[in-house]
């Protein structure tokens, strides 16, 4: 931060410019969410997942899919920083929760992928909930930072778990031969 200046009134040269919501003020909240976002988004994207998922039911001393998740909500949320590092830390829980969101609503998702997704979903809604209506929730401006952050998490996934099903959330087969639906009278 110390060697990032805001660029100078009417610069219009070229180069590298990063994605700023802070005006002219370097943004560095919105430039930590980069990492976290391409880390947490590789660990659970789809295809990864369902693999993860494959590779359990067969070696079962491998990870599940259940446990991976809890590795990384219980690491971002048993972290207690001060200062600017909380303000990375909920960067982070953020991330984490957004990332098992879009897994949990991914239609090309796997069954198993999205029922972990949700089940992580719950781990960070217990979690956040813990911290929104906790000690620390008080009119205490100087503490409601991560009571505010916690609230909000907290609100979003119950937002999630509130919307109705629909079909097209339903996990399709990957297309195979066919020939039971295929025959004429069905199968028999």
């Amino acid at each position: 931060l110390e060697i990032l200046a805001p660029r100078s009134f009417g610069w219009a040269g070229t180069g590298p410019a990063w994605s700023n919501r802070a005006g002219p003020a370097f943004d560095q909240i919105g430039a930590a969410t980069t990492l976290p976002s391409e880390v947490v988004g590789g660990i659970l994207a789809p295809a990864r997942t369902a693999r993860v998922v494959a590779f359990h039911a067969r070696d079962a001393s491998l990870p599940s899919l259940e446990e991976v998740i809890a590795g990384l909500v219980d690491d971002a949320w048993d972290r207690r920083s001060p200062g600017s590092e909380a303000a990375l830390e909920r960067v982070v829980q953020s991330v984490i929760a957004d990332e098992l969101l879009a897994l949990a609503a991914d239609e090309e998702a796997t069954t198993e992928s999205r029922a972990a997704a949700e089940w992580g979903l719950r781990r960070v809604q217990a979690r956040a909930a813990a911290v929104a209506t906790g000690p620390a929730a008080t009119d205490d401006p100087g503490a409601a930072t991560p009571v505010a952050h916690a609230a909000q998490v907290v609100g979003l996934i119950d937002r999630y778990f509130a919307r109705p099903w629909s079909a097209n959330q339903r996990t399709e087969a990957p297309a195979g031969p066919g020939w039971a639906r295929d025959r004429p009278g069905g199968h028999r």
